[in-house]
């Protein structure tokens, strides 16, 4: 071995350490090996050019489209849509919940990147986890190991697979075809799933770190109200038919019809159109069911706000401060709307439950107000003396209608690298048709993309070049 050859073991040794100390970002943990090479490429034998070669190969480039397209699924709300009827058609039984997850993700994270179908389904699985009173680690370590065991079932479903069809190409072989790794794959996702669900199950921690997750993904609880409208398809359904609880966790604590509320048990009163909910639930589910269950804000009703366009307003979550002149007064008595050009959407006492109508509770210092405005009202907030800015929910605005055209363009790249196409033409192309069709904004593009993924690939053609360099024996293993 010459030292050369010890060297490049030598730095690779040391950045599995770093990797694994997870000191620095991964991405950084890259770039600082090209830059280490880069120093000692004399000693080496590595130029310049060729310490940054893996930028230009065509894997890299095709996993940072892949990481495009997947944006476009996200964006248009294919997988929210599936993530509600998950919860429906979980039940009960740890080992149909699991079943069903895997049905959901696997399909999913076989065409689609795996972090962005993980991330989309986790509020969804705590949810349903907190319904049946599970410890979330159940269900999410589940999800993670299926979303990754699906990935190897194609070319696409994780970039590993098109990094190792780039070097069979690099080394004359032909490239991999889209379903080159199905039958091994689906082999090993069976294998993993049969054991996760009979077995491995058994051997998941009990978390009960419920309230700790909740904040992560800031799913606070707020107290706000409703309108059902016309077109709801919650009209003659009752609280259970609907099954609003298990898909959206909102509890509904009042009804009132025509002023009046109605008597409880509420679980076999069936809404009428212009109902009025009293409803607990968090701010990004809310935002869904108002738009998923043809549901109306009560207090953008009330201030004639309802026909605004979404995407021009924000979210702002304020606490009352000790000065505020807020203190003692109402929504309405105080002129909120006129004074700050904004609405109250929702609000959160502590300690108390609020059972007035939302316009006529009494707010106090402490008193958690969420506040849905444009960009230029909610700036303003942010100056008054009288509030403390707590959060800023992110607001997400997703294209339902453009589905069907996200499904259709990732199919087109899938069944024109099945026949053949090189799937480095076929993903570009997909990317500029999800920008031309309006499934994903010029603006998200950057936003989409993995960085530090895409850091990472150049360190290992890196590595590649080094085990075959010129001094290297004719053995050395690729």
């Amino acid at each position: 071995m010459t030292f050369a050859i010890a060297l490049a073991f030598a730095i690779l040794f040391g950045a599995l350490i770093v990797f694994m100390l997870d000191i620095y970002p991964i991405d950084f943990v890259a770039f600082s090996i090209m830059a280490v090479v880069l120093v000692l490429g004399p000693i080496l034998g590595v130029t310049p050019k060729e310490a940054i070669s893996g930028f230009s190969n065509p894997a890299t480039i095709t996993i940072l489209a892949m990481f495009i397209l997947s944006a476009g699924i996200y964006r248009t709300g294919v997988v929210n849509w599936l993530a509600h009827h998950m919860i429906r058609l979980a039940g009960h039984s740890e080992i149909r919940q699991l079943v069903t997850v895997m049905l959901v993700v696997g399909p999913i994270s076989a065409f689609i990147n795996n972090t962005a179908a993980v991330a989309i389904l986790i509020p969804s699985v705590i949810t349903m986890a907190r319904e049946h009173h599970r410890a979330p680690s159940k269900l999410l370590i589940p999800l993670s190991y299926f979303s990754q065991l699906a990935g190897a079932t194609t070319l696409i479903g994780t970039a590993t697979n098109i990094l190792a069809s780039s070097l069979a190409v690099q080394e004359g072989y032909e490239p991999f075809s889209m379903f080159e790794f199905t039958k091994i794959g689906l082999l090993i996702f069976g294998t993993g799933t049969l054991y996760l669900i009979f077995f491995g199950r058994k051997l998941l921690p009990e978390r009960h770190i419920e309230q700790e997750a909740l904040e992560s993904y800031r799913l606070k609880d707020y107290l706000t109200e409703v309108i059902v409208l016309e077109d709801s398809a919650l009209i003659d359904k009752t609280v259970v038919e609907s099954r609003i609880r298990e898909k959206y966790d909102i509890h509904v604590l009042e009804i009132l019809r025509n002023g009046r509320k109605l008597e409880h048990p509420l679980a076999d009163k069936p809404f009428q159109a212009h109902d009025t909910l009293f409803i607990k639930t968090n701010s990004k589910q809310l935002l869904k069911i108002s738009e998923g269950e043809k549901l109306a804000l009560e207090p953008e009703i009330h201030m004639g706000e309802q026909g605004l366009e979404s995407s021009k307003r924000g979210l702002l979550e304020v606490v009352i401060g000790p000065n505020s002149d807020l203190i003692g007064g109402t929504v309405e008595s105080t002129n909120f709307r006129y004074h700050y050009n904004c609405t109250i959407i929702a609000i959160r006492k502590h300690g108390s439950l609020i059972r007035e109508r939302l316009r006529e509770v009494i707010l106090n210092f402490g008193d958690t107000l969420l506040l849905r405005g444009s960009a230029e009202a909610l700036e303003q907030i942010k100056r008054e003396a009288g509030f403390v800015v707590t959060e800023e929910p992110e607001l997400e605005v997703f294209r339902n209608e453009k589905g069907p055209v996200a499904l259709t363009i990732i199919a087109g790249v899938v069944i024109l690298a099945a026949f053949g196409n090189p799937i480095l033409v076929t993903a570009i192309v997909g990317c500029v048709l999800m920008v031309l069709t309006d499934c994903l904004k010029v603006n998200e593009l950057h936003e989409a993309i993995r960085w530090d993924v895409i850091f990472c690939w150049p360190a290992l053609f890196l590595w590649d070049w080094l085990y075959k360099g010129p001094e290297a024996p004719s053995c050395w293993p690729i």
